[in-house]
C-alpha cells in the first residue's frame, strides 16, 4: 500500500498547486506538513544492531531544478511550470512551458558525501521525508529534483564488523555512499552526473487509473496501483568502507520523470522523490554505537534561530558543538540560539555572556548588549500553541525544567490540539519527550558600532553538566538600519485592550492596565507595526463568541434635559500611553461604526453580527457605574448629531498632537467598502478624514489610507520595487492560514512574501489576544470581527503574557528579523533605482537581488533548500557595501 498522507490546511493559496502541494513534508526542527507513515522494515539477523533508522537525526539538503516529464509519445522533456495569469489571483491554475534551464539550483560540492564535509547548516530531519514543497505554495519554475541526506554513526573497530546491511524505502531513485564511496544504488542509471541525475521511469499504472484518469493518493480502489510507487533497496555494505570513529551514510534520492497524463490544471497529485524509511544495521552488536535515540543525561547543541524545536528534539550525539554566530547590522536586533536538553529534569541552569571584542581591535559590544533568555513550553491559558512547542522568552530561567509529559492519539484528535498533526505526527515524536531549554542570545547592536566581527563567550552551567564555554560571535554589517519608526515596511497587528485586562486580572483603565498595553504596543512597534485602535464604540469587533471591548474610550454623560456631555479622561490617558510606548502611531484607527448588516436586515447600530457595533459607554459620574447605550442607526442625520460633539473634541486633541495625518476611520466588511450614506456623515464630521478598510475588494477603493485586502496576488521578482513608488494608500494582506502552528521559518519569511507581492506588509495578525476564559469556563479569544480574524493570519498572540507584562516569543523574534531583512532589501533596491552606485556594485547588487527573488519565488529559499544564515549574511553584507558607497555607513 502507498503511504497515507494528510493535509494540514496551512497553505496560503493551496488551490494554486492543488494536491501537488499536499506532499509538503515535516521537518524535525523546521516544520512541514504532509507526513508519510513508514512501513515496517525488513527483518535482519538477530545478532545485528540498528545504528541508523527513521528515529535518527539526519541532515538534509533540497536540490531544485526544472522537472522532467515523460510525454504520451515517450519523449522526455524538461518543463517549468508557471501560474496561469488569466485565472483569479488567489485561486490560480498551473500551466507548463519548456524549462529555461536544466541546471540544478546550488548543488553542494562533491565532498558532501564525505565525513569531512560540514553539514551544520543543513536542517535536521527524521524519516519519512518526501520532498517538501513548502508552505507558501507559490512556487514558479522548477520542482525539487533531489533530496540529499546524511546520517552519522560511530564504529569502534571496523575489523570486528562481520556484516553491515542497508535497507531503504523511497520514491524515485537512490544512490548510497559510505564515507564518500558509492556503496549501492537503486532505480538509478549510471550515465548521468549527480547534478543531472534522473531516476528510472515509473510504469503508467503508477500515475493513472484503469480509465486513464490521474491517480489520486487517496484512491483506495486502486491501492494496487498506488503500491507501484513504493521502491525498495536492500544491500550488503562492504565492511571495507567503514572506518574507526565517525562514519557517514550519505544518500541522494533523485526524482523520477512525471507522466504527462497525470497532470491537471492544479498540478500533480504526487512527486516521485522522497526517502520514506532507512535502516542500517551492523553485526555483531557492540562494534558500532547506535544513533537512534536521545542520548542520556544533559546535552548542549546548536540550533539555528529559525528552526522549530519541540520537547521531542535533541542534538545529534555525533555532532560537534559549534560557535553561536549571529549576523546583524548596526542599529538592529538579531538572535542566535543554543539548546540544552536532557532525559532528566534540567535544574539550576544558568547562562551568561561576556563582552564581545572586535577582532583586530577597535571596539567591543558590551555584555549588556546581549540579552539571554529561555523559551518556555507553551501551556494552556498562556499560549495558543500546542503544549509541546516553545513560545514565550523569559529573562529568568526556571529553576527546574521538567521532562515534558507524553500524549496520546486522543490528544492529537481532540479539538484542543487541532493544530497538532501538522508538526507532531509520527516522524516528529520519535525522539520521545524530554527536558529542553532553548537559549536565545539576542544582540541589540548600537547604531554607532564599528562594522566587523565581534567575539566573546557564552557560559552554560547546570546540575550534572560541567561548565561549558561556547564561542559567541556577532558579525556586524556596515549598514545602519533605520529606527523602527522609520521602517518602510508597514505591518498592522490587531491589539485588544480587554484581552490584556482580563488575562492579567487588572482593572480596566488602571495604571497597570495602561502599562501592560504599552509593553505590548512597544514590542509590535519594533516589528514594524504601529497600528493602534481607538475604540469609540462598544464591541466594535463584536461577534457571537466573546465581546471585543466592553467600554468605549469616550464616555457619554446624560444631562437632565436629555442631551449629553462627554468624558475624555480615558481617551486622553490612552493617547498618552500610545505616545509613551509607540510614539506616533500608524495609523490611529477611530473605530466608530463597523460593518452593517447584510441585505434585508435592519440597519441599526444595535445589530450584533460580524463586526457590528452595540453602542457606546454611558457613565454615571455620581456612582462611577457604566452601561451600554445604543447609538443611532448608521448613516442617518441622528447619527451625525450624536457623534458631532465627540468628533469636534477628538479632532482638536489629535491636531494638538499633530496626529491627524496618521488617523483614519475604520470600516470592516466582507465586500463592498463603506456605504455612501456612512461616507456622507463621516465627511460632515471630519471633512479631511480618510478610511482604513478591510474587505475582499479593498483594492481600488476611494479615499483610502490603508487597505486590508484578501487579494494576495503572487510574489514576483523584486516585487518590493512597488513600495518605492509614490502610493496613495497602503495595502496589507492577511497572510494566509498560518496561525500559531506556523514554523519559525515561515514567521521569518512571511513579510518578505508580502512585500514581494507588492504589499506594504502583513495585516490582520494578533498581537496580544491572550487566552481568556469564556462563560463555559473554556479558554477563548476576544472577538476580532469578520473578516478581520487574526486566527487565520500569523495567529492571535505574537507576544506572550509574561509574569510582569507582555514579552517576546520565538515567533516574534523571527518575525522581527524578517522585517529587518526586508528593510535591507528595500535599502539596496532604492540605491539601485536611484543609480547612485558604481557600475560594478550596481551590477552585483542587481544580480544578488535577482537571485534571492528567484529562489524565494520558486520556494527554494527555505531552510530545507537554501541555508538562511548564508543568504541573510550576504544580504546584510551587501547592504553594508552599498552604505559605504553612499556614505551612509
Amino acid at each position: 500500500m502507498s503511504r497515507k498522507q494528510r493535509w494540514p490546511g496551512m497553505a496560503r493559496v493551496w488551490p494554486t498547486l492543488g494536491t501537488l502541494a499536499m506532499l509538503a513534508a515535516g521537518v524535525a526542527g523546521g516544520g512541514g506538513a504532509w507526513a508519510v507513515e513508514p512501513a515496517g522494515t525488513a527483518g535482519t539477523n538477530s545478532d545485528a544492531a540498528v545504528v541508523l533508522d527513521d528515529k535518527s537525526l539526519w541532515r538534509h539538503f533540497l536540490v531544485s531544478r526544472c522537472f522532467y516529464v515523460r510525454t504520451a509519445d515517450g519523449k522526455l522533456e524538461p518543463w517549468d511550470f508557471a501560474l496561469d495569469s488569466s485565472s483569479n489571483r488567489d485561486w490560480l491554475h498551473m500551466r507548463f512551458e519548456p524549462a529555461a534551464s536544466t541546471a540544478p539550483w546550488r548543488f553542494p560540492p562533491a565532498e558532501w558525501v564525505s565525513p569531512n564535509f560540514d553539514d551544520g547548516v543543513w536542517p535536521r530531519v527524521r524519516l519519512p521525508q518526501p520532498v517538501p514543497i513548502g508552505r507558501r505554495q507559490h512556487m514558479q519554475g522548477g520542482l525539487p529534483a533531489a533530496l540529499l541526506v546524511r546520517g552519522k554513526f560511530e564504529v569502534k573497530d571496523p575489523a570486528q564488523v562481520k556484516s553491515c546491511r542497508l535497507s531503504l524505502d523511497y520514491w524515485g531513485g537512490v544512490v548510497a555512499y559510505v564515507n564518500g564511496k558509492e556503496a549501492a544504488r537503486g532505480h538509478m542509471p549510471t550515465n548521468r552526473t549527480p547534478q543531472e541525475a534522473i531516476a528510472e521511469d515509473y510504469p503508467a499504472e503508477a500515475w493513472t487509473t484503469p480509465k486513464g484518469r490521474p491517480l489520486s493518493c487517496a484512491d483506495k480502489e486502486n491501492a494496487d496501483r498506488l503500491a507501484l510507487r513504493d521502491r525498495k533497496l536492500e544491500v550488503e555494505i562492504p565492511t571495507a568502507l567503514l572506518r574507526q570513529g565517525l562514519n557517514i551514510l550519505a544518500i541522494q534520492i533523485d526524482a523520477a520523470p512525471m507522466d504527462s497524463r497525470a497532470f491537471n490544471k492544479q498540478g500533480y497529485d504526487w512527486l516521485p522523490v522522497g526517502l520514506l524509511s532507512a535502516r542500517l544495521t551492523v553485526s555483531p552488536p557492540g562494534v558500532a554505537a547506535p544513533n537512534v535515540q536521545r542520548p542520556p543525561g544533559p546535552q548542549v547543541w546548536n540550533c539555528e534561530s529559525y528552526e522549530t524545536v519541540t520537547v521531542f528534539d535533541y542534538g545529534d550525539p555525533t555532532g560537534p558543538l559549534r560557535p553561536v554566530l549571529i549576523h546583524a547590522a548596526r542599529n538592529s536586533v538579531f538572535s542566535g540560539r543554543l539548546m540544552v536538553s536532557s532525559t532528566q529534569p534540567i535544574q539550576g541552569l544558568k547562562v551568561s555572556a561576556t563582552d564581545l571584542t572586535k577582532t583586530g581591535g577597535g571596539g567591543k559590544l558590551p555584555s549588556t548588549a546581549v540579552r539571554v533568555r529561555c523559551a518556555v513550553v507553551a501551556e494552556p491559558g498562556k499560549s495558543w500553541l500546542t503544549e509541546h512547542r516553545f513560545d514565550g522568552l523569559l529573562d529568568a530561567i526556571p529553576a527546574v525544567l521538567p521532562v515534558a509529559d507524553g500524549f496520546s492519539q486522543e490528544d492529537i484528535a481532540s479539538t484542543e490540539h487541532r493544530f497538532f498533526h501538522w508538526r507532531y505526527d509520527r516522524n516528529g515524536r520519535l525522539g520521545g519527550p524530554g527536558a529542553v531549554a532553548p537559549l536565545w542570545f539576542t544582540v541589540r547592536v548600537p547604531k554607532d558600532t564599528a562594522p566587523g566581527l565581534y567575539e566573546g563567550t557564552a557560559t552554560i552551567t547546570a546540575e550534572g553538566l560541567p561548565s561549558m564555554d561556547v564561542p559567541l560571535r556577532v558579525s556586524v554589517s556596515a549598514w545602519r538600519m533605520p529606527d523602527p519608526r522609520d521602517f518602510r515596511v508597514k505591518n498592522f497587528a490587531h491589539h485588544s485592550e480587554d484581552a490584556v485586562a482580563l488575562h492579567y486580572g487588572v482593572a480596566r483603565w488602571s495604571d497597570k492596565h495602561f502599562e501592560l498595553m504599552g509593553k505590548s504596543l512597544a514590542l509590535m512597534a519594533e516589528a514594524g507595526s504601529r497600528q493602534v485602535f481607538a475604540n469609540l464604540s462598544v464591541e466594535y469587533f463584536g461577534n457571537r463568541w466573546m465581546p471585543s471591548n466592553a467600554e468605549s474610550l469616550v464616555r457619554w454623560i446624560r444631562q437632565p434635559d436629555g442631551s449629553y456631555k462627554h468624558d475624555f479622561t480615558v481617551f486622553d490617558k490612552y493617547l498618552d500611553m500610545v505616545a509613551q510606548y509607540v510614539g506616533e502611531p500608524f495609523p490611529l484607527q477611530l473605530n466608530c461604526w463597523g460593518e452593517l448588516p447584510g441585505p434585508g436586515k435592519a440597519r441599526e447600530g444595535s445589530w450584533q453580527g460580524w463586526g457590528g457595533v452595540k453602542g457606546v459607554t454611558l457613565l454615571d459620574p455620581a456612582t462611577g457605574k457604566t452601561e451600554c447605550r445604543a447609538q443611532p442607526a448608521l448613516g442617518t442625520e441622528e447619527s451625525y448629531e450624536f457623534w458631532r460633539p465627540v468628533f469636534d473634541e477628538i479632532l482638536k486633541r489629535l491636531k494638538a498632537r499633530n496626529w491627524l495625518k496618521v488617523t483614519a476611520l475604520e470600516w470592516n466588511t466582507v465586500y463592498g467598502g463603506v456605504p455612501e450614506d456612512v461616507k456622507d456623515i463621516a465627511r460632515k464630521l471630519w471633512p479631511d478624514g480618510v478610511w482604513s478598510l478591510t474587505c475582499h475588494d479593498a483594492l481600488g477603493k476611494d479615499e483610502l489610507f490603508l487597505n486590508g485586502v484578501y487579494d494576495a496576488g503572487m510574489p514576483f521578482v523584486r516585487g518590493y520595487r512597488e513600495l518605492l513608488k509614490p502610493r496613495r494608500s497602503f495595502t496589507s494582506f492577511w497572510g494566509g492560514s498560518f496561525g500559531e502552528a506556523a514554523p519559525l521559518a515561515d514567521c521569518r519569511g512571511i513579510v518578505e512574501d508580502m512585500i514581494m507581492s507588492g504589499h506594504d506588509g502583513l495585516g490582520r495578525y494578533g498581537a496580544d489576544l491572550f487566552p481568556v476564559k469564556n462563560a463555559q469556563g473554556k479558554y477563548s479569544y476576544m472577538a476580532c470581527g469578520w473578516p478581520r480574524n487574526p486566527r487565520d493570519s500569523m495567529g492571535l498572540a505574537l507576544v506572550y503574557p509574561g509574569p510582569d507584562g507582555p514579552v517576546a516569543t520565538e515567533r516574534y523574534e523571527m518575525f522581527r528579523e524578517g522585517v529587518e531583512l526586508c528593510e535591507a532589501l528595500l535599502f539596496i533596491e532604492r540605491a539601485i533605482q536611484e543609480k547612485k552606485l558604481s557600475a560594478a556594485l550596481q551590477k552585483r547588487a542587481e544580480r544578488q537581488l535577482e537571485d534571492r527573488s528567484n529562489a524565494f519565488i520558486k520556494n527554494w529559499f527555505v531552510t530545507s533548500g537554501m541555508p538562511n544564515p548564508e543568504e541573510d549574511a550576504k544580504l546584510l553584507d551587501l547592504a553594508g557595501e552599498v552604505a559605504k558607497e553612499l556614505g551612509k555607513e
